[in-house]
């Protein structure tokens, strides 16, 4: 099957949330959810302490679900909390979670027979931790590096953690479990690095049509119920409580949000970053001027070296020889550099050209 279908890039999808479901309205198939659990050591014959329920977790081709009972505080209702990845709906997975594929998501956790409730208690009930992304295509892979560093100068250490793993590389801005309205939890990663390593076999199964080459992404979440109201406030995205409330939001309404939660960050420009050169300003000046004259004159640049030092001339030969070497060597040193930077001239452009398409992708103003 050839990969050349792209990967939507003109909104926002969900990519994974929570889902919160009063448990008195549903029936719990697996009772591991409701057991306490207690270690037992086969060496000594010894039991441990007993210890709470646990979440049931469940891992396949790369994609993880967990199903988890909320702990029962003093006069609070107790929930099951269902995790759900967009990896669920496999082939359309980069549709991401909508209106138009939850009742496939619904129907593959009532099939797993670990908790049973009725479709409008699964779509009516509390969404939190959802996950927002973008994802982008670019020209040139240095780009996102760029990228990267360039952000990591700007927020900075604790906030900004930048990695470079072989399963992955990208940038975390603060961490899920510290997130707040002001400073949410968020990251770019190179999608395409993912899904050739980490989720190779998911890819391999279910996404052989889609061409990941250079695609990268920007991801950021939504935490709690009262970061969901400060942002309807705010009218950042649109007031939801529930699931069937969110995926009635149009994709392109969470358009905002992914800007304003880069933004919370980023206030000056992430693309500025100059690059560095050997040359001096005049030579940097002359450089220029051959490359034009090259552009065009039907000449190489060794025969316009050669007559601008034949253009040299002095009464004494001897200084005339000498200022014509000097030449020689200045143009060797600057031709040189030319063929070298050419190509790192044309990067250059491309990775303007990507910083350019990533910022207007995110709505952020150059």
């Amino acid at each position: 099957m050839k990969n050349n279908k792209m990967v939507p890039t003109d909104a926002p999808t969900i990519d994974s949330l929570s889902l919160w479901i009063d448990r008195s309205k549903c029936n719990i198939i697996d009772k591991r959810l409701l057991s306490e659990t207690q270690t037992y050591y086969i060496e000594t014959d010894e039991y441990g302490d007993i210890q709470p329920n646990k979440p049931i977790v469940i891992q396949t081709e790369d994609k993880t679900i967990t199903i988890r009972i909320s702990h029962k505080e003093l006069g609070a209702r107790e929930y099951v909390i269902f995790t759900i990845p967009a990896k669920l709906l496999q082939e359309k997975y980069f549709e991401g979670i909508t209106k138009y594929n939850i009742e496939y998501i619904y129907n593959a956790f009532m099939s797993m027979e670990i908790v049973k409730c009725d479709a409008h208690t699964f779509l009516n009930s509390i969404v939190n931790d959802i996950d927002i992304c973008k994802n982008i295509y670019i020209e040139e892979p240095t780009t996102f590096d760029k990228l990267t560093k360039n952000i990591e100068t700007i927020v900075k250490k604790p906030l900004a953690n930048r990695f470079a793993k072989q399963q992955n590389k990208g940038i975390e801005l603060n961490t899920r479990q510290r997130a707040t309205y002001k400073k949410p939890y968020a990251k770019f990663y190179f999608k395409e690095i993912e899904l050739q390593t980490k989720s190779k076999k998911f890819k391999e199964i279910h996404l052989q049509e889609y061409n990941v080459k250079n695609l990268i992404r920007y991801e950021a979440t939504i935490k709690n119920s009262k970061i969901k109201k400060t942002l309807s406030e705010k009218n950042i995205i649109p007031a939801f409580k529930t699931l069937h409330e969110l995926l009635e939001i149009p994709n392109e309404k969470l358009n905002p949000f992914i800007t304003w939660s880069l933004n919370q960050y980023t206030k000056s420009n992430i693309m500025e970053s100059q690059e560095k050169t050997e040359l001096t300003p005049t030579e940097i000046v002359i450089q220029t001027l051959l490359k034009k004259l090259i552009e065009k004159e039907d000449e190489t640049s060794e025969e316009i070296i050669y007559e601008a030092i034949q253009s040299i001339k002095k009464d004494d030969k001897n200084t005339e020889q000498k200022g014509r070497q000097r030449m020689k060597q200045l143009f060797k040193k600057i031709s040189k550099n030319l063929q070298e930077k050419d190509e790192e001239i044309r990067r250059i452009m491309r990775t303007d050209k990507d910083m350019k398409h990533i910022y207007k992708s995110l709505g952020l103003e150059i």
